[in-house]
């Protein structure tokens, strides 16, 4: 569970938290020719390697994003591309589940105990934040009627950050028994 969650946490941080509008603009429009797609790899393999502090574990992830990665790039299009989105998270979010899986069947043990529990907790959080809002975004997006609106001063942003709040109050509750 401890693997999964460092996982995880690696993985909310490279692919939502520090990936720029910019950065994902980039990637559109360049495709494989982005600095962005190379430095997100980068990114990528740098916190899962800070979290497991394995090298196994970093090529494994990086190797598998990089193969999911590209092929999204090759493939989206404006058409597919708020189904690319959730093929992308969900495979990604599968080989993450795998390599815990094969991992913790390797060790034979389960990792349990005031790390894990902070950790847990952690990544609910960053999840709350940032990703839970992109997954919003792209599931309403079909009914947006101007999804070219993405000026940060208009009032469709202000929403985003409503609920990021909304939902660290709703967790923090939860979490005290309230």
């Amino acid at each position: 569970m401890l693997l999964f969650t460092k996982l995880l946490l690696a993985h909310l941080l490279g692919d939502i938290i520090l990936q720029s509008e910019r950065w994902v603009r980039d990637k559109k429009q360049k495709k494989l020719r982005s600095k962005y797609l190379y430095l997100h790899f980068l990114i990528h393999g740098l916190l899962v390697f800070i979290l497991t502090q394995s090298w196994t574990m970093t090529g494994l992830i990086v190797i598998s994003h990089a193969s999911i990665d590209i092929t999204k790039q090759l493939l989206q299009t404006p058409a597919n591309n708020r189904a690319w989105f959730f093929w992308d998270q969900l495979l990604h979010l599968g080989v993450i589940a795998a390599i815990a899986g094969w991992v913790n069947e390797l060790q034979a043990q389960l990792l349990v105990g005031l790390l894990s529990d902070y950790l847990v907790v952690i990544t609910g959080i960053v999840f709350l934040t940032l990703p839970a809002s992109v997954i919003i975004q792209k599931v309403i997006s079909r009914w947006d009627p101007d999804p070219r609106n993405d000026s940060p001063d208009s009032l469709d942003r202000a929403g985003k950050y409503i609920g990021i709040l909304e939902r660290l109050f709703v967790f923090t509750f939860v979490m005290l028994g309230q």
